[in-house]
């Protein structure tokens, strides 16, 4: 990932404020078709909109940089482009769980002199020398979930977690995070308990179970990041609905969409059938 923020020897658009421009900067969209067996990756609007940077793209002393990565398949690939649009068609076996496409200008070869215009007062009055491969802009990163079958917005509990029967006949739950998916086991009597119920207060259960293991789920998250395929989801979904991982049990709530109200309106139903 390209971290903003960094020290680079000279001036870098997206970086801070190296260069403090009028206009926020802008971002290209990036948009991913997943399919069985391939995936079409397109980006549009590769332009800075800073006139001495695509200036150098256009003259192709500059060019944008795409990488596309990802870690769980070891795939890594960077393409070179001078174009507002680029497009890419990818095999489908290439990636699993999160893609990471990271997106920057760099310099073709040598630029001697360069000043761009809005540089940071720290930078008044200074030429830099930039070398072939150094860069000149970066954007933030992107990354998508490659599993044509799992939506950020509408993912159900059961792409994250797993529940199943425990070896212990009583006692608590216990929960691992070290899987591709996040594990409960029940205890035996426990188990047998909740076969029984699972379809018929499934809101219930979420309150009870799935809420306390989606809140260590967003701890273990913020402290160890991504790597499985439960963390990868998780974190497309936290991005996707613009929460934070600051406050682990509302951001927990609110991706279950408030279980407590949905499980007390799902009790009293319950109740209100008995009583009639």
């Amino acid at each position: 990932m390209i971290a903003s923020g960094m020290s680079y020897p000279h001036p870098v658009l997206g970086n801070g404020d190296d260069i403090v421009s009028v206009e926020e900067l802008h971002l290209p969209i990036v948009v991913c078709n997943i399919f069985d067996e391939a995936i079409n990756l397109s980006i549009k609007g590769l332009e800075t909109r800073h006139k001495q940077i695509d200036a150098l793209v256009k003259s192709g002393d500059a060019a944008w940089l795409i990488r596309v990565s990802c870690p769980r398949t070891y795939y890594r690939e960077s393409f070179s482009c001078a174009d507002v649009d680029w497009q890419h068609k990818f095999e489908g076996p290439d990636f699993v769980g999160k893609v990471k496409i990271e997106i920057s200008v760099v310099a073709k070869k040598r630029i001697e002199g360069y000043s761009p215009d809005d540089m940071h007062s720290d930078y008044e009055g200074a030429r830099f020398d930039i070398n072939a491969g150094e860069l000149i802009a970066i954007v933030p990163s992107y990354s998508f979930i490659a599993d044509k079958d799992f939506d950020a917005l509408k993912a159900p509990v059961s792409s994250l977690v797993k529940i199943e029967e425990g070896v212990d006949d009583v006692g608590p739950f216990k929960c691992s995070y070290e899987d591709d998916l996040i594990i409960v086991a029940l205890s035996k009597t426990d188990w047998s308990e909740y076969a029984a119920i699972r379809d018929r207060v499934p809101t219930t259960l979420h309150t009870s179970i799935v809420l306390p293991v989606l809140v260590g789920a967003l701890v273990y998250l913020d402290k160890n990041g991504t790597g499985s395929t439960w963390s990868d989801r998780l974190e497309e979904i936290v991005s996707r609905l613009e929460l934070s991982l600051d406050d682990p049990l509302k951001t927990a709530q609110e991706i279950l969409s408030n279980p407590l109200q949905r499980a007390f309106a799902e009790v009293n139903k319950e109740l209100d059938k008995r009583s009639i």
